[in-house]
């Protein structure tokens, strides 16, 4: 399977390491040359949760250079993996950039937390060729060319529409289990990213403000407290919004925790980085849908308030 991943944060890495020791052909596309130049010359370091390191020879090229990638012709990639944070597909420049690396029936599965950025790509490229991903793995950055799997997890793959899956997507699960992951797809994805979005809108800002692991999350009761209160929170508008949501949401949360105990949350990685946070496209959209209803996110709004707090300290602004 030829294999495209744009974006060379912690799951960009994670996913072109797995996949290209699982023998596909894997192209990274990096937002800097300099990181693209790093993975060509030494290859992609990759560690996983036992402590078994590996070396993956993947091919790179930087955002910035999108014919490197050759995506016509036959060369054109199976799939797309996009990879990148969701603030960077509110930008014109960079979904028309984005265009070049896929081929006319390049299929995009997208790996963003936070919603609509659906949406944002359907503008863009045909909705047909639009799947969503919902990962629980967890995986940290180590150096621009090594990445340590840190927690495993479930990936769940699907369309928005709900559409019977057609023969490429059906052999995702067996690809991504080739390369160590567990996959399924599912038809109920827009409940399924609204999960995704709540777990994180719980876990990452307060690992983040707290500079802690997610398995230390719940093991301390002052966390474990405000953990309950904003999912109490985002309960609540879920409801109003109609999203259907399963049982036992709230143990899956801790399930998260714990199977991840070791990882750093994307946000707190982000804030040690000196790097913008995605607390606007986490806990800012969950604010957004309550407004509609007339609902006060007080707790959501507090570590908003404290995520952003810090993210000027350490980013040097003021």
């Amino acid at each position: 399977m030829q294999i495209t991943i744009v974006g060379a944060g912690s799951i960009g890495l994670l996913l072109a390491a797995r996949f290209s020791l699982a023998g596909h052909a894997v192209l990274l596309v990096t937002r800097t040359a300099e990181q693209a130049q790093l993975v060509n010359a030494r290859g992609l370091a990759f560690t996983d949760a036992g402590g078994t390191a590996a070396l993956a020879r993947v091919r790179a090229a930087s955002f910035a250079a999108p014919g490197a990638a050759g995506p016509s012709g036959p060369a054109a990639p199976d799939w797309l993996f996009l990879t990148v944070k969701q603030k960077d597909l509110h930008h014109r420049e960079f979904l028309a950039q984005l265009r070049g690396f896929a081929g006319p029936s390049t299929r995009l599965l997208c790996f963003q937390n936070g919603v609509g950025h659906m949406e944002a790509l359907a503008a863009v490229f045909p909705p047909h060729l639009l799947y969503a991903a919902v990962t629980t793995e967890g995986a940290r950055r180590t150096s621009p060319c090594a990445v340590t799997h840190t927690g495993r997890g479930l990936t769940e793959i699907g369309r928005l529409d709900a559409a019977p899956a057609g023969m490429p997507e059906k052999k995702l699960p067996e690809a991504f289990a080739e390369a160590g992951f567990t996959a399924r797809l599912s038809n109920e994805m827009v409940s399924v990213i609204y999960q995704k979005l709540l777990i994180n809108a719980v876990i990452n800002p307060l690992t983040a403000i707290a500079r802690i692991t997610n398995g230390e999350l719940p093991a301390r009761e002052a966390s474990l407290s405000l953990m309950r209160d904003l999912f109490e929170e985002g309960i609540q508008v879920m409801s109003a919004e109609g999203i259907s949501l399963p049982a036992g949401l709230w143990e899956r949360i801790l399930e998260v925790c714990n199977k991840t105990a070791a990882n750093r949350s994307s946000m707190l990685q982000d804030l040690e980085a000196g790097r913008t946070t995605e607390i606007d496209w986490i806990n800012g959209s969950l604010i957004q849908l309550a407004q509609r209803h007339g609902i006060q996110l007080q707790v959501h709004k507090t570590v908003c308030r404290m995520v952003k707090t810090i993210e000027s300290q350490t980013s040097g602004g003021s």
